[in-house]
């Protein structure tokens, strides 16, 4: 257990970090104004260690693998790592569900990120503006991002 620790919590602090540096560079975005910050860096760097946590626990295949190679066999190949608590309680499916959730909240910041104001049409009794269409879908990921992350980060301390 202690060597997933030492893996994950600092990938996933690193994430939180970078979820409240473009929380401070969104912070009038689309409320006092159009002009969209640059937070390239900090979605690439959430992205890329979103999907470095999700591969501990769900690692893809190399190419051996994809054509019936066993994993034994093929180099470079890596295992999943398993989490048991004292008991023989196995939570790899809940670890790997809520990093998997970490990187879709990734996926779907830059999705309302890259989106412009003018390509949106919303039916005309909208309860809402296109304005706050994208922020609340910007303010989602970075939710699902950063409760995700504080999830794990809290039940890895529990668990021994």
């Amino acid at each position: 257990m202690k060597d997933i620790r030492e893996e994950l919590i600092p990938k996933l602090t690193k994430i939180n970090e970078m979820t409240q540096a473009v929380k401070e560079k969104l912070a009038g975005y689309l409320i006092s104004s159009e002009e969209k910050p640059n937070i390239s860096y900090e979605l690439l760097q959430i992205l890329n260690l979103s999907d470095d946590v999700a591969q501990t626990f769900n690692p893809d295949k190399t190419t051996g693998e994809f054509f019936g190679l066993p994993k034994e066999v093929v180099g470079g190949a890596r295992f999943p790592k398993q989490i048991m608590d004292n008991r023989g309680v196995d939570f790899t499916p809940w670890f790997s569900e809520k990093t998997a959730n970490i990187k879709s909240g990734a996926k779907k910041l830059i999705k309302y990120w890259e989106t412009n104001v003018s390509d949106i049409n919303l039916v005309e009794h909208a309860p809402m503006t296109v304005q706050e269409y994208l922020r609340d879908g910007i303010d989602s990921g970075l939710h699902q991002i950063e409760a995700y992350s504080n999830t794990i980060i809290e039940m890895l301390s529990k668990v021994e």
